[in-house]
């Protein structure tokens, strides 16, 4: 079983990203050559030693509003089903900080957000230990600095500062509407045939919380989602970041979460329900950008 992970399918997007018309040809292709299953059936398949190489899992994280506006359409023009993660602090008009943090890369040269950042650093009075990042196989060093100071390293205070900071001087725009789906365009999809997962409350890295903090993020997340009669009779998860610890699992088990997605993967072939591995696919050569 493969799992495929997507994040945006746009256009005008200087990051990585699809455009529609290479997303609807990534989807024949890969319907001429795969069965494309939900979370139900994937499931079935992992506990029964089942899996297949022929069997996919389409899975789309954040909520973003293009994943109703071009993916759910193309998806529902075909009849296969998707997984559409949601954290839950977008039902509550809150822009995450990830996406904002991608529209500055996406509208500023990584070079000049690189050096911005570091006169900001030097106004602060911050120093940053270079033994805090983490290595990514993808981005390069000034792209990995910009991405993991503003996500993670930074203390709170001084990375929300330096953030609000970076998004003013570049005119970002702090329009919710222009980012996310709605809870009822979430319904809608679920209503017809999508599958809906968790993706916690906020998309912290999981792995750098406690097992307190941790379990608020998903709990309260669950909760929303129940709400809104969202959640798939299957319940998954997908790892913000891919990050997770044995806590996190222990999270899920406890409260009769069945599935955890991460973006590792080297896990594909070795799945347990709580590490599935996901192969990402802003990365495949079928990628296409249409302004970089």
């Amino acid at each position: 079983m493969k799992v495929y992970m997507f994040h945006y399918v746009t256009t005008n997007f200087n990051y990585f990203h699809f455009n529609k018309f290479d997303f609807e040809q990534a989807i024949l292709e890969l319907m001429s050559s795969y069965n494309i299953i939900g979370l139900a059936e994937a499931k079935k398949k992992i506990i029964t030693n089942e899996n297949s190489d022929n069997d996919i899992i389409l899975t789309f994280d954040d909520g973003t509003k293009d994943h109703y506006e071009t993916v759910y359409p193309i998806l529902k023009k075909y009849g296969i089903k998707g997984v559409f993660f949601l954290s839950s602090n977008i039902f509550h008009k809150e822009i995450l900080d990830i996406h904002l943090i991608h529209r500055l890369i996406s509208k500023v040269k990584v070079d000049e957000l690189f050096i911005e950042i570091n006169n900001l650093l030097k106004e602060n009075k911050v120093l940053v230990n270079s033994e805090d990042f983490i290595n990514n196989r993808f981005d390069n060093y000034k792209m990995k600095y910009i991405k993991q100071l503003l996500q993670f390293i930074l203390p709170d205070g001084i990375r929300n500062k330096i953030l609000m900071q970076l998004i003013s001087k570049y005119k970002i725009s702090l329009n919710f509407n222009e980012y996310y789906l709605s809870p009822e365009k979430a319904v809608e999809m679920k209503c017809n045939g999508m599958d809906i997962g968790l993706h916690t409350k906020s998309h912290k890295r999981l792995n750098l919380l406690s097992k307190i903090e941790q379990e608020e993020e998903i709990l309260e997340n669950l909760s929303i989602l129940n709400n809104y009669n969202l959640i798939s009779e299957v319940k998954a998860l997908s790892y913000p970041f891919g990050n997770y610890n044995k806590d996190t699992i222990d999270i899920l088990k406890s409260y009769n979460i069945d599935m955890g997605f991460t973006i590792d993967d080297s896990a594909l072939k070795n799945q347990s329900l709580f590490e599935i591995g996901r192969i990402d696919c802003n990365y495949l050569k079928s990628r296409r950008k249409d302004n970089v």
